[in-house]
């Protein structure tokens, strides 16, 4: 992983209980944003606190944070169309909140069980997916939610179907 501030931050918390709630005895005690900001030598408690939540999010949701993964989403108002992506398991939750919508919340439909090590393996996996499902345009990664698409997110993801607020 780089060595930027963000990276240093992730490899710091991905070691600790990320809550006060949090009481796992493999992880490190937790930290407040400003105790963490201290140990890493940094003045910048919002790069921990949005790190701090992509983690939270990815335990929650038992995804890898270390791995690259093919994920599926939709419109929370729209059941025909799912967009299929790739993004490491630690930022997922921030790839998704950056996409705007005026009226819909974005619904995580799933995350492939699957893992890759490179960023390249996963998007050679979600090409081969695009390939193999009717899209609904030629150069975007939206397809049509149908038997097809249903069939490969029972076999090859995990189910996760939560709304993922910003």
């Amino acid at each position: 992983m780089a060595n930027t501030t963000t990276g240093r931050v992730r490899n710091l918390l991905r070691k600790m209980n990320l809550s006060k709630g949090e009481n796992n005895p493999e992880k490190k005690a937790f930290k407040s944003n400003p105790e963490v900001a201290e140990m890493i030598g940094i003045n910048n408690n919002a790069t921990i606190w949005d790190t701090r939540r992509n983690l939270i999010f990815a335990r929650e949701h038992d995804v890898d944070t270390d791995d690259y993964l093919v994920y599926a989403w939709r419109w929370s108002g729209n059941r025909r169309f799912a967009k299929i992506g790739v993004s490491m398991g630690s930022t997922l939750r921030d790839r998704l909140v950056f996409t705007y919508h005026p009226t819909d919340e974005i619904e995580l439909i799933g995350v492939s069980r699957a893992r890759y090590s490179k960023r390249s393996e996963a998007h050679r996996k979600e090409t081969a997916i695009l390939g193999s499902l009717c899209k609904s345009h030629c150069k975007r990664e939206w397809v049509y939610i149908n038997g097809d698409f249903n069939k490969l997110i029972d076999e090859e993801f995990i189910k996760i179907g939560v709304i993922v607020k910003s």
